[in-house]
């Protein structure tokens, strides 16, 4: 079923160039389907005659790993959206962060992305008198420790504070 969209992206490709990359599926003696990597170059021999020169490479553990973990990203993507909780990813020494799109739903803001001490410390959403809790438990993190937890107030696009539990894990 695969043949000619194969050979289809093979004159495609040949129209703008000598080489050729496909990701083929093929059919094992015993039955199992298994990818191949078909590296092609197209070449003229002396008498003026086209040829394929191929090389192929067997692609299948790469392939269902890969399938693995997109199944693997598409269960944390459905529990992410049913949970209420507001995940993030910090990379401290980029001072980068991400949040999941809960934030948003819960405090009706955009939250910052980077520079986050910088903006922290300039007075954003987190209420004054935390700063030191989250400041320390940065701290703790940076230096060794595998979990922090703290309690902060942050406001909302509102201007209401709500209390916050965050808890942090060291990768």
């Amino acid at each position: 079923e695969d043949r000619e969209r194969v050979r289809k992206d093979f004159d495609e490709q040949l129209k703008h160039g000598t080489e050729v990359k496909e990701e083929i599926r093929l059919l094992h003696k015993n039955g199992d389907i298994r990818w191949v990597l078909c590296n092609s170059r197209l070449q003229v021999d002396a008498q003026g005659q086209e040829y394929l020169s191929n090389a192929i490479t067997d692609i299948t553990h790469f392939k269902r790993s890969n399938e693995t973990l997109r199944s693997t990203l598409d269960r944390y993507e459905i529990i992410l959206a049913q949970t209420e909780n507001v995940l993030f990813e910090w990379d401290l020494a980029a001072d980068v962060i991400d949040f999941s799109g809960t934030w948003e739903k819960i405090f009706g803001f955009t939250p910052i992305h980077k520079a986050l001490r910088q903006q922290l410390t300039g007075g954003t959403h987190l209420h004054p008198d935390d700063l030191p809790l989250l400041f320390d438990g940065i701290d703790n993190i940076e230096n060794g420790s595998d979990y922090e937890m703290v309690e902060v107030r942050v406001a909302t696009a509102k201007g209401r504070y709500l209390w916050c539990r965050i808890r942090a894990t060291a990768i």
